[in-house]
């Protein structure tokens, strides 16, 4: 016997699920799970803080080259950040 419920009616059953109202449920915990209490990613997490590093860099004077061996990245990359950093600035 084949029961006539809608997906809307799945999704309010506790007990009863469809296989595509579980794996929904599963991908949204799972998207959760990865980001932090601000909304963040790791990825996107990392990035805010190597633009804080290089600004803070910058403002010693440190040279892109510099910044580059002291953060552990390729220039290219702070050279990336810099002119993404200069889009923003006031």
């Amino acid at each position: 016997m084949k029961l006539d419920i809608t997906n809307d009616e799945f999704k309010n059953m506790k007990t009863i699920i469809s296989t595509r109202v579980k794996y929904d449920r599963n991908n949204k915990r799972r998207r959760n799970n990865r980001r932090d209490e601000d909304g963040k990613t790791k990825r996107q997490q990392d990035k805010i803080n190597k633009l804080k590093k290089i600004q803070q860099l910058r403002n010693e004077g440190k040279t892109a080259v510099e910044i580059a061996k002291i953060i552990g990245v390729s220039k290219g990359l702070v050279y990336k950040y810099q002119k993404e950093l200069n889009k923003t600035a006031p």
